[in-house]
């Protein structure tokens, strides 16, 4: 999965032309369905689908929304965070792209999310 992200955050870089490290990935649950966004620094750019955001092709990006969704429910619960203000954001602060994940309530950081806690 990292090296699928850091292709991801690489080309959304160069497609947004956007410095690599104030480009995020922000994925969100306001309803029943997950919403995709590139944001610079803190502020959305566009929204897209997860095969975009993700750089996935069609069976992949299949998974992956069913894979986000569950995983939205756990840390939902598990962090005690509505999902409908809950947000995760993908992002990263180095040369090589390697991704980095941060949980949110709405605006306000949660806290860092390590690979294992969404893989």
């Amino acid at each position: 999965m990292t090296d699928e992200l850091k292709s991801a955050l690489k080309m959304l870089s160069e497609k947004y032309n956007i410095e690599p490290m104030k480009l995020r990935i922000k994925i969100s649950k306001p309803n029943k369905d997950l919403k995709y966004h590139i944001m610079e620094n803190g502020t959305d750019i566009d929204e897209t689908n997860v095969a975009t955001a993700l750089n996935l092709n069609t069976v992949k990006a299949f998974g992956a929304g069913i894979k986000l969704n569950s995983l939205f429910d756990k840390l939902s619960e598990k962090n005690q965070i509505n999902k409908s203000n809950m947000n995760v954001r993908i992002f990263t602060k180095s040369e090589d792209f390697s991704p980095q994940f941060y949980l949110f309530d709405n605006q306000s950081p949660i806290k860092k999310l390590e690979l294992e806690d969404i893989d």
